[in-house]
């Protein structure tokens, strides 16, 4: 199979031609002089459900990480570990390593846990979030198995704003973040800034007839900088360089089995990536590089356990695009990953090295879209993966669109899977499996009455899935490919907006069902066949209001979590939580502010995400937001 791609990508390169990029709709969009974003065809039709964020335009969103924002628009859940501390996500029913996460394309995922901490991923960094539920492996590689999270940066060449959030809240918060950007309109530079700091000193109670307690060394603090810069070359070429440094210092609070904690964990991450984008008249050629160091420390005096980790991340891709004609358009592309871990639970540094070879074709008839990728994932020289997808679409009309999916994915083993001590095993094969899904949407427009609603069913089984259990006749837990996971579900999405004079109303509602089942009984750790995955919830929901009158704002947000099933303490309990934000818009001629209260879980629920691990009461937040022009000549 790899030499068969081979001969193909050197085939469609012999004959390329010139050809034209796409920004969303595959169009170029020239500003000032000729300034391009190109977008892969892997992501430029809605053969999977997509949702799509603009951070400017969330109120109060800056000082989000990135878990906590997905926590609130729903369809995502969040395994909060606590304030301040480790998240992970569940998309339709997948584990945390079935999500894939890119940085502006580039893969994010910590390589020793195949998975990424959203608590380290502030909002403040990204200018766009974009959701890719389903499988996307053909596209986007290992993992991408139930969902792809983007975080990216759009340069505008005609922003020169400095902007500034503050917030103060309850247990001892104090967060902020500043950027600001300038240039030409042949450069741009953009500086941000971010920092925070908790004490996370909350009350909870075990159990409801228990007195209080008061959460103790769950102190957070988390800090960074963020430099992106634009460059054009000339009419034709783009250089886009980014640098990302931070580092964030956390306690470990203990759990409600502990009477105390001394655990800490110490992150510090230094990514840099560079993007170069050639296009002439039928043609675009991308190429991305990204390198970053990565360290964690963990340590706990009481158990006497301290765990140094430190690892390199060398990722590159580059993708040709060729309109062929105004009707279909090719993209071939290659993908190399090389990743080094050294830590004191591996026998010795271990490396590996990725390489992934793909090639896309879409054609486009009157109202159809038909969009086939095919994908060969190679690791360390051997072949370990193809995956296949086909993607369709139909728009009759401006109102009604059908579209659908079929995908092989994967998930390739992550170093500690393959070499922790004791009990890494190298001879773990991926898993693999196909998925299905089918939507249909509906949309209607007019001047002051807008909605839109969507239905998607889906279906995917995974085999090979990898389970940690004990060696027979041992005590030693090891890695093997053991189970059978079927994942399947209904989500129904719908908003309305409407506007009274200058007064605006926007309602938004989406509900998650989903059933994913381990196929095949264990003993240990004990999973009954047919029974629910651990942390995954049969029902998701979000309901939100916002008001908007002249300057004033209101949003208010109620999600509902069902019961989730754990390894050690049975079944977490459902819940519901509201949560308001009121902000006020101060007109200014030269410098605008925004100022907010918000108020999360305003009915004061107790509740828990992760076994053992409790979650704070009603608690509060004010802040302001500030912007000046750094081109406005009269300041």
């Amino acid at each position: 199979m790899t030499k068969w791609f081979a001969y193909i990508l050197v085939l469609v390169t012999w004959q390329s031609s010139p050809a034209q990029s796409s920004l969303m709709s595959d169009t170029i969009k020239q500003l000032p002089e000729a300034i391009i974003v190109s977008t892969s065809l892997r992501e430029g039709l809605s053969g999977t459900h997509q949702e799509h964020w603009n951070t400017d335009r969330v109120p109060g969103a800056s000082h989000l990480s990135v878990g906590d924002f997905l926590t609130q628009q729903g369809g995502v859940f969040v395994k909060n570990y606590g304030t301040g501390n480790s998240a992970t996500t569940s998309i339709r029913g997948g584990s945390a390593g079935h999500t894939r996460v890119l940085w502006n394309g580039l893969p994010l995922e910590q390589p020793m846990l195949g998975q990424m901490d959203f608590s380290l991923l502030p909002l403040a960094i990204a200018d766009e979030v974009h959701i890719l539920y389903g499988g996307n492996s053909a596209g986007w590689g290992s993992g991408a198995v139930s969902g792809v999270i983007q975080v990216n940066n759009r340069p505008d060449f005609e922003d020169h704003r400095l902007q500034v959030n503050l917030e103060q809240g309850s247990f001892g918060l104090w967060q902020g973040n500043a950027s600001a950007g300038y240039g030409t309109a042949k450069w741009l530079a953009r500086t941000r800034i971010f920092w925070q700091q908790a004490a996370n000193d909350f009350p909870y109670r075990i159990r409801p007839d228990l007195p209080k307690k008061m959460l103790e060394h769950a102190f957070t603090r988390q800090s960074g900088a963020y430099q992106e810069g634009y460059i054009q070359l000339n009419k034709h070429q783009q250089l886009a360089v980014y640098g990302w440094y931070q580092q964030a210092n956390r306690e470990i609070p203990p759990t409600t089995q502990q009477t105390l904690s001394e655990a800490s964990q110490d992150d510090q991450s230094l990514r840099t990536a560079a993007h170069w984008t050639l296009w002439s008249e039928r043609t675009v050629l991308h190429v991305r590089a990204g390198v970053y160091r990565e360290n964690l420390i963990y340590q706990d005096p009481r158990a006497g356990e301290q765990s140094t980790s430190h690892f390199w991340t060398v990722a590159g891709e580059g993708t040709w695009q060729w309109h062929i004609t105004p009707h279909q358009r090719l993209e071939a592309g290659i993908t190399e990953t090389w990743h080094q871990a050294a830590t004191n639970a591996y026998l010795a540094t271990r490396q590996q090295w990725r390489i992934a070879p793909f090639l896309g074709y879409r054609l486009t008839l009157d109202d159809f879209e038909i969009l086939g990728v095919l994908r060969e994932e190679v690791v360390d020289g051997q072949a370990r993966a193809t995956t296949p997808s086909l993607s369709l679409q139909w728009q009759p009309d401006g109102i009604f669109q059908l579209y659908g999916q079929v995908a092989r994915n994967y998930r390739l083993p992550t170093l500690n899977d393959l070499y922790w001590q004791p009990g890494g095993n190298p001879e773990l094969l991926p898993e693999t499996g196909w998925g299905q899904e089918f939507s249909m949407s509906l949309q209607n427009r007019n001047d002051h009455f807008q909605w839109k609603s969507s239905l998607t069913a889906f279906s995917r089984q995974i085999k090979n899935w990898i389970l940690w259990s004990p060696l027979p006749g041992q005590s030693i837990w090891s890695p093997q490919n053991l189970s059978r996971v079927w994942s399947r579900g209904l989500e129904i999405r719908g908003q309305a907006s409407r506007s009274y004079g200058k007064m605006r109303f926007t309602g938004d509602l989406s509900y998650h069902l989903t059933w994913s089942t381990n196929e095949i009984a264990q003993t240990k750790p004990l999973l009954l066949a047919k029974s629910q995955l651990v942390y995954v919830p049969r029902h998701l929901a979000v309901a939100s209001l916002h008001w908007q009158w002249r300057n004033w704002g209101i949003q208010y947000r109620q999600l509902f979590t069902s019961d989730v099933n754990t390894l050690n303490a049975g079944t977490l309990r459902s819940y519901s939580l509201g949560n308001i934000i009121v902000d006020y818009k101060l007109s200014a001629r030269h410098t605008p502010a925004t100022g907010f209260v918000r108020i999360n879980n305003l009915w004061n629920v107790s509740y828990r995400s992760v076994e053992y691990r409790p979650m704070p009461g009603r608690h509060y937040a004010l802040g302001i937001h500030l912007e000046m022009n750094l081109k406005n000549k009269n300041i």
